[in-house]
């Protein structure tokens, strides 16, 4: 997972290939759905969204099977990212609304507030900044690991949320203290999020040097890690 935070996403794709080519070996059909999910966010996370989705899919059909559900949950979040990045909103929310029933039944709260970091994305991209915000705060009682998050942090939706309606100031309140703790934890992919949202701010305030700058920082971060969603957002 540390190739994760590291934005090196190759070395982690090869570090869960070759489990999983391990764990068929021995015949350790256990192992097998979390290795799919793992490969899956590591696809979703690089723009692989037909691969990331089809992972996703094998995942939660052999975790259910197996009785995982804290797998399952992960693996049904994972198909309502992909299912979100390639723009179909209905059967998104069909899988993150169920991922999110199974890590509450579960009892993880990790799982859960993972699961409402995705819903508040994809309110944001449906103009519910509102919503977002609601369901931040839900996640952010139940737990502020950065880890669950994975595609964005919780700050950055904030940032985002008030960006969209026009609060400069607290969007770049958000995004700095985002950028701090994603520098400190080495976690490149946010560090990438939250430049470009700082970018956007100092853009509307019409500080179009600096912004260009910030965005060409940014843009060089996607491009190092693979980012091929990110790099397209640009």
């Amino acid at each position: 997972e540390r190739h994760l935070w590291l934005g090196d996403y190759q070395a982690a794709e090869d570090a869960y290939g070759d489990a999983l080519a391990l764990a068929s070996a021995i015949g350790d059909l256990s192992a097998r759905p979390l290795l799919l999910a793992e490969l899956g966010w590591v696809g979703l996370l690089r723009g692989a969204l037909v691969t990331a989705e089809h992972l996703s899919i094998e995942a939660a059909e052999l975790a259910e099977d197996l009785g995982n559900r804290r797998v399952w949950a992960h693996a049904l979040r994972l198909k309502g990212e992909a299912l979100l990045r390639r723009w179909e909103p209905d059967a998104a929310t069909v899988a993150l609304d169920r991922a999110l029933v199974v890590a509450e039944e579960l009892g993880a709260p990790a799982e859960v507030a993972g699961v409402r970091c995705s819903q508040a994305c994809q309110a944001l991209e449906e103009d519910r900044p509102d919503e977002a915000r609601r369901l931040v705060g839900e996640a952010t009682t139940l737990s502020t690991l950065p880890h669950p998050m994975r595609r964005v942090s919780l700050r950055w939706v904030l940032g985002t949320a008030a960006l969209m309606e026009g609060d400069l100031g607290v969007a770049e309140r958000e995004f700095s203290d985002d950028l701090a703790l994603a520098e400190e934890g080495q976690i490149v992919r946010h560090q990438a999020n939250s430049l470009w949202g700082i970018a956007r701010v100092r853009a509307a305030a019409g500080d179009v040097s600096q912004a260009a700058v910030l965005h060409q920082r940014a843009l060089a971060m996607r491009h190092r890690i693979g980012d091929r969603c990110g790099v397209v957002a640009f």
